[in-house]
């Protein structure tokens, strides 16, 4: 479930880990840096490489129709440094075909209204979905994460018994599929959250990005690769031999424990210059509050000249009492745009029209109340498009529509962005100005909506009307697209 930015969305506090108890510490002042170096004398040659993990399991099964323990090695080969300043390239199936503005016919004999519907009928068929993905992610990880979700999770993480642990789902947020949807509904806030229906037997064509949020609801997912702690994490690559623990093993929470430190090093090795997260006595003087590291990200934006990249590294932002790694949050933000645009870039050749809706829930632990935690992503997203614009700009994004609910800064700030390119940025209430709230946007292009979950859970084969994802499940056939059971889930991995 996701609380997002255009509507309320209730959510309550939990237990968290003790957060930064230095005091606060304003722009890049050098405060309360004598206690840091006090505290935190270590250097980073004398940080103790972590133990190995423990006893492996043996390569395993096939798929089946069911859903299946991953067994296997994770085979890596010799990969060459990821340039993430240039969209990949993808050879793919085309959706050049999608025309958004145009309700079309749904061949089901009885008419379609719903995602059971959808299920149920053995007339259509449903293409899956492309699946694109950092290039440090193993083959064997993506099958994983596509297939063993429970069937829900609203709020919750990893459980014991369960298939994916925290690390794992951490690093589908660098596996984002994309596919071809069909809506009988179009999302509305009335009374709460719900849909405007077609009229029977008609759809609206779509593409939905299933791309993974950082997840920063609870402690125990992106908030481990991005917080800093008092000694630096040193990153290594993952062994050529290493192998998925099946769930048995997981449930060992020395063994867990062990895995998950493996991969978490794996992803700050790929998403950090020096291939470390520095320790707090390392970062003195660089270490910004939320007001001055959200003025030094617009700085960046505005300026055309800035190196973003160059710019972060070893900074952080204090956020919520977290301090945090902007170097990792900017590069976790650039992967997650290049995989995803890569595609759409390459298969939208009639163009299409990008929607962003903040996702409320998914900033928890950073601040809701005020809105700060979405802003500070909202802020990181907007410089990974600038960071990539610069290098190779969206030719086939006519739109980018923004729900700035709560943050009509960052609007601007993207209207900079693009203001020199064929790239219109709007609100994205004004793509919804039909009938109820239904969509208006230009005819002859693909409107691009994003089903906001997380990790762990099938949400969109099982959540109902409590969110727009819900809303959108419920209301098309995007629960048939990304089926954790069908033989070709991951035919289209790029």
């Amino acid at each position: 479930m996701s609380a997002v930015a255009g509507g309320p969305g209730g959510v309550t506090g939990g237990n968290f880990p003790p957060k930064h108890s230095g005091s606060s510490t304003p722009g890049s002042k050098n405060t309360n840096t004598s206690a840091l170096s006090q505290l935190f004398q270590k250097k980073l040659g004398q940080v103790p490489q972590q133990q190995q993990s423990g006893q492996h399991v043996k390569e395993g099964s096939k798929w089946s129709s069911q859903r299946s323990e991953v067994l296997g090695e994770l085979k890596l080969g010799n990969q060459p440094p990821i340039n993430t300043a240039r969209l990949k390239n993808v050879s793919a199936p085309s959706f050049t075909h999608v025309d958004s503005a145009t309700l079309q016919n749904v061949p089901v004999k009885g008419g379609v209204d719903t995602r059971t519907d959808f299920l149920n009928s053995k007339q259509r068929e449903t293409p899956p979905p492309i699946i694109s993905r950092s290039e440090f992610v193993p083959d064997k990880m993506v099958e994983h994460l596509m297939r063993d979700k429970k069937d829900s999770a609203l709020g919750i993480k990893y459980m014991e018994g369960d298939s994916i642990t925290n690390m794992e789902g951490l690093m589908h947020t660098f596996v984002t599929p994309i596919g071809e949807v069909v809506l009988t509904g179009d999302y509305i806030y009335k009374y709460g959250h719900n849909a405007t229906e077609f009229e029977k037997g008609k759809g609206r064509s779509i593409i939905m990005s299933f791309m993974i949020q950082p997840d920063f609801e609870k402690p125990d997912v992106m908030l481990k690769l991005t917080q800093l702690q008092n000694d630096a994490v040193l990153g290594a690559v993952l062994p050529e031999n290493s192998i998925l623990l099946d769930r048995k093993s997981k449930s060992n929470h020395a063994e867990r424990q062990q895995y998950d430190e493996k991969l978490l090093k794996h992803m700050i090795y790929h998403l950090t210059e020096d291939h470390m997260l520095p320790g707090l006595g390392e970062v003195e003087g660089k270490i910004f509050d939320e007001k001055d590291g959200l003025k030094l990200l617009d700085q960046l934006i505005q300026n055309p000249d800035s190196n973003i990249s160059i710019e972060l590294k070893d900074k952080v932002i204090e956020v919520n009492g977290y301090p945090l790694s902007m170097e990792i949050l900017f590069n976790v933000y650039v992967h997650l745009l290049r995989n995803e645009l890569s595609v759409l870039e390459a298969t939208c050749m009639q163009g299409y029209v990008y929607t962003i809706d903040p996702p409320a829930i998914f900033a928890q632990l950073l601040g809701v109340s005020d809105g700060m935690g979405a802003k500070v992503l909202n802020r990181f997203q907007a410089a990974a498009f600038c960071h990539l614009n610069k290098n190779q700009p969206f030719n086939k994004m006519k739109v980018l529509a923004f729900n700035d609910y709560r943050d009509k800064e960052n609007l601007n700030l993207l209207q900079h962005i693009f203001k020199n390119s064929g790239t219109n940025v709007q609100k994205k209430s004004e793509l919804f100005t039909g009938k109820d709230g239904t969509y208006t946007g230009p005819s002859g292009l693909a409107l691009v909506l994003h089903n906001n979950s997380d990790a762990f859970g099938q949400n969109i084969e099982t959540e109902g009307l409590s969110s727009m994802d819900g809303v959108m499940g419920t209301y098309s056939d995007a629960a048939c697209v990304i089926k954790r059971s069908r033989n070709d889930l991951t035919r289209h991995m790029v």
